[in-house]
C-alpha cells in the first residue's frame, strides 16, 4: 500500500494524492450511509406492516367465539412475514 501512496506521489504529487485520499473516504462514506438507510427503512416498512396484523388479531381477539387456534398460526405467521420482510427474503409460499 505504502509503494503504490509512495508511485502517486511521485508521479502525480502530494496535492492529488490527498485529493484522491479524500474522494475516496467521502465515496466509502456515502456508500455506507446509503446501505445503512436502506437497511432501515426496510426494517421501518416491515415493524409497520407487522404493527398492522398485530392490531388485527387483538380485534379478533375481542369476539368471545375467538378461534385461539387460529389467532396464534395468525401470529406466528405475521412473526415470521415480518423476519422476512426485514431480512429481504421474498415471502413463503404458503
Amino acid at each position: 500500500m505504502l509503494l503504490k501512496i509512495s508511485y502517486f506521489k511521485a508521479t502525480f504529487g502530494t496535492s492529488t494524492v490527498t485529493d484522491v485520499s479524500a474522494l475516496l473516504a467521502a465515496v466509502g462514506t456515502l456508500v455506507t450511509a446509503v446501505t445503512a438507510f436502506a437497511g432501515f427503512e426496510r426494517k421501518w416498512r416491515a415493524n409497520r406492516l407487522s404493527r398492522g396484523r398485530m392490531n388485527q388479531l387483538r380485534i379478533d381477539l375481542m369476539d368471545p367465539a375467538a378461534d385461539l387456534a387460529a389467532i396464534r398460526s395468525g401470529l406466528k405467521a405475521v412473526l415470521e412475514a415480518e423476519d422476512r420482510e426485514v431480512l429481504g427474503i421474498s415471502p413463503s409460499p404458503t
